[in-house]
């Protein structure tokens, strides 16, 4: 297998091929690509299933997450009930107060644990287009590409999934067929395409990923994240459940190949035994990604960074003006995760992303010229590369049918697209 010389990676977050009709690519980060509307593919073929596998907060295992979001997961049955109890406590003046109150007690039951839970069988499953199993009674393996039913691609993991429009632009997707070899033979890239997008893939080769939203237990509350995502109530998966779906998926969809996984919530690094799960991780050969806001201790992160190749640390600046002392933790833990990078030659990465709705881009600038001035993050580590990137990410409209951006000025949104 060829060898990729240091200086023919590369050294941003760019690492997202976009590839036009003649065969010639453009590099962009996946925040470039969606805020370029990049990411319409619908029925194009995606390898999502085949190469790809999201297990949502519930256990349930989907080819990607998008498969997931059609599912209605609100507990109407259980809202209901809040309805008549509030009605029968309050009596006569119930129409005034609920008019008052309505909003507050949306926001209660939405994070309450119940509300959105929506584990699914099997057997139920048959009626889910891109539903597989779960983690506890097991799951399908597909053996071939998914045809997009969707607008757009808004969550990251989907995005970087292997991708073409037409059968005859299968070819185009050198890494993905040919890895370490194709990256080196096709290393050639243009600042913009001469034509239409018609495929996709990463920069270097994921023959197999694995996104799991482990719980939705959270102990930050951002106004701009889902509510059916994220709670302070609901409890993880047991650690023998994980394990289990763990080695099933490593045994018998990679076939005991390395797969790439992908760790989020909520906030996953809560779960009571994630360190375990980690070290598991690591004596299975597997690589790790966790996405965190990086609110735990910098203890926990002095041992955790041994298991883990690659850290999404998610700032969310209002959950922590809640916290004192949370920036400062954040930064450290950055530090922690550095130093462990100069020192260890795995393949390690550090993703610091910096979320940023309307009217924070000064703060958000601010925050991340406090790390770039640390002068760490962009230096090489012990595996001869750059630690890592910054970037400051515009927020998605969950409210909305489509996933776009919230409203953001136009010279916000140059920011964003020119990062």
């Amino acid at each position: 297998m060829t060898d990729i010389a240091p200086e023919e990676i590369p050294s941003d977050n760019k690492q997202l091929r976009v590839y036009d009709q003649q065969g010639t690519h453009t590099r962009v980060s996946v925040d470039e690509a969606i805020a370029r509307g990049y990411n319409r593919w619908r029925d194009w073929h995606c390898s999502a299933g085949k190469r790809g596998l999201y297990i949502d907060y519930d256990g349930n295992i989907w080819i990607a997450n998008c498969a997931s979001t059609v599912v209605d997961r609100f507990n109407r049955t259980e809202w209901k009930r809040v309805i008549k109890q509030f009605h029968f406590d309050n009596g006569d003046s119930s129409p005034q107060l609920w008019a008052e109150r309505e909003q507050q007690l949306i926001k209660d039951f939405s994070m309450s644990g119940v509300a959105f839970k929506r584990p699914i069988s099997r057997e139920e499953g048959k009626d889910h287009w891109g539903y597989l199993g779960n983690i506890y009674e097991g799951f399908d393996c597909p053996d071939s590409y998914a045809i997009c039913k969707f607008d757009n691609c808004g969550c990251g993991a989907d995005v970087i999934l292997s991708k073409h429009k037409l059968p005859q632009h299968r070819t185009l997707l050198d890494v993905t067929d040919h890895g370490v070899q194709g990256t080196v033979r096709t290393q050639g890239y243009r600042d913009s395409l001469r034509g239409e997008p018609v495929a996709v893939e990463m920069n270097f080769d994921i023959p197999y990923q694995v996104l799991w939203d482990v719980s939705r237990r959270c102990n930050y509350d951002c106004a701009y994240c889902w509510p059916g995502v994220h709670n302070n109530r609901e409890e993880f998966p047991a650690y023998e459940t994980v394990i289990a779906a763990i080695d099933s998926i490593i045994d018998t969809w990679s076939r005991g190949a390395q797969i790439r996984w992908n760790f989020g919530g909520g906030e996953p690094t809560m779960h009571p035994r994630f360190l375990d799960i980690l070290r598991h991780l690591k004596s299975r050969g597997q690589w790790v990604l966790v996405t965190t806001n990086g609110s735990r201790s910098s203890s926990f992160w002095s041992e955790a960074v041994k298991y883990i190749n690659s850290i999404n640390m998610s700032a969310h600046f209002s959950s922590m003006d809640q916290y004192p002392g949370n920036e400062d933790r954040f930064v450290e833990n950055c530090r922690i995760i550095m130093d462990h990078h100069d020192r260890h030659s795995d393949d390690h990465w550090l993703e610091i992303k910096l979320m940023t709705p309307p009217g924070q881009l000064t703060k958000a600038a601010q925050f991340a010229e406090r790390i770039r001035s640390m002068d760490r993050l962009h230096r090489l580590g012990a595996n001869n590369r750059m630690k890592g990137v910054l970037s400051l990410v515009p927020i998605r409209d969950w409210q909305g049918k489509d996933n776009n951006l919230v409203r953001y000025t136009e010279d916000e949104l140059r920011y964003f697209q020119n990062q």
